[in-house]
Protein backbone atom coordinates (compact mmCIF):
# COMPACT_ATOMS: atom_id res chain seq x y z
CA UNK A 1 0.00 0.00 0.00
CA UNK A 2 1.44 3.45 -1.32
CA UNK A 3 1.52 6.47 1.28
CA UNK A 4 0.62 9.59 1.10
CA UNK A 5 2.54 12.51 1.60
CA UNK A 6 1.12 15.38 3.42
CA UNK A 7 3.16 18.79 4.44
CA UNK A 8 1.77 20.13 7.48
CA UNK A 9 3.20 23.97 8.58
CA UNK A 10 2.93 22.37 12.12
CA UNK A 11 1.23 19.49 14.21
CA UNK A 12 -0.74 20.07 17.73
CA UNK A 13 -1.51 16.41 19.17
CA UNK A 14 -2.95 15.70 22.43
CA UNK A 15 -0.75 12.77 24.29
CA UNK A 16 -4.05 10.87 25.30
CA UNK A 17 -6.11 10.17 22.18
CA UNK A 18 -9.38 8.47 22.09
CA UNK A 19 -9.36 5.37 19.99
CA UNK A 20 -6.64 2.77 19.16
CA UNK A 21 -3.72 5.47 18.48
CA UNK A 22 -1.77 7.60 20.67
CA UNK A 23 -0.08 11.36 20.35
CA UNK A 24 3.29 9.18 20.43
CA UNK A 25 2.06 7.20 17.93
CA UNK A 26 0.68 10.49 15.97
CA UNK A 27 4.58 11.89 16.60
CA UNK A 28 6.54 9.13 15.02
CA UNK A 29 4.52 8.89 12.14
CA UNK A 30 4.92 12.30 11.25
CA UNK A 31 8.69 12.07 11.81
CA UNK A 32 8.77 8.89 9.76
CA UNK A 33 7.46 11.13 6.65
CA UNK A 34 8.84 14.08 7.64
CA UNK A 35 11.29 15.55 10.27
CA UNK A 36 10.91 19.19 9.26
CA UNK A 37 7.20 19.63 10.89
CA UNK A 38 7.46 21.22 13.84
CA UNK A 39 5.06 19.18 16.67
CA UNK A 40 3.51 20.28 19.72
CA UNK A 41 2.47 17.73 22.21
CA UNK A 42 0.11 18.78 24.47
CA UNK A 43 -0.38 16.69 27.87
CA UNK A 44 -2.21 17.03 31.87
CA UNK A 45 1.48 15.49 32.89
CA UNK A 46 3.89 18.44 33.11
CA UNK A 47 6.77 16.93 35.33
CA UNK A 48 10.04 16.36 33.71
CA UNK A 49 9.96 13.16 32.96
CA UNK A 50 7.28 13.21 30.72
CA UNK A 51 8.75 16.47 28.98
CA UNK A 52 11.99 14.65 28.22
CA UNK A 53 10.07 11.33 26.31
CA UNK A 54 8.01 13.87 24.39
CA UNK A 55 11.40 15.38 23.01
CA UNK A 56 13.00 12.20 22.71
CA UNK A 57 10.41 10.64 21.23
CA UNK A 58 10.42 13.59 18.04
CA UNK A 59 7.96 16.55 19.66
CA UNK A 60 9.06 19.93 19.75
CA UNK A 61 7.74 21.59 22.17
CA UNK A 62 4.68 20.70 24.86
CA UNK A 63 2.55 22.65 26.43
CA UNK A 64 0.30 21.24 29.91
CA UNK A 65 -3.45 21.28 30.07
CA UNK A 66 -4.56 23.94 30.64
CA UNK A 67 -3.62 25.77 27.80
CA UNK A 68 -3.42 29.54 27.91
CA UNK A 69 -4.14 31.61 24.47
CA UNK A 70 -0.99 33.52 24.97
CA UNK A 71 1.32 30.95 25.60
CA UNK A 72 -0.14 28.78 22.67
CA UNK A 73 0.73 31.18 20.53
CA UNK A 74 3.71 32.31 21.46
CA UNK A 75 4.96 28.86 21.19
CA UNK A 76 3.72 28.38 18.05
CA UNK A 77 5.07 31.57 16.30
CA UNK A 78 8.77 29.86 18.41
CA UNK A 79 8.81 26.88 16.00
CA UNK A 80 7.45 28.81 12.69
CA UNK A 81 7.97 30.87 10.21
CA UNK A 82 4.03 32.43 10.18
CA UNK A 83 3.06 34.07 6.90
CA UNK A 84 -0.10 35.38 8.61
CA UNK A 85 -1.40 35.69 11.62
CA UNK A 86 -2.67 32.88 14.63
CA UNK A 87 -6.57 34.03 15.25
Amino acid sequence: RQRQMCIRDRVITDIVLAGAISGLSVIHHIRRDNSNTPILAVTSHSDKARRMQLLMQGANDFLSKPIKLGLLKDTLLKWTALKKPIM
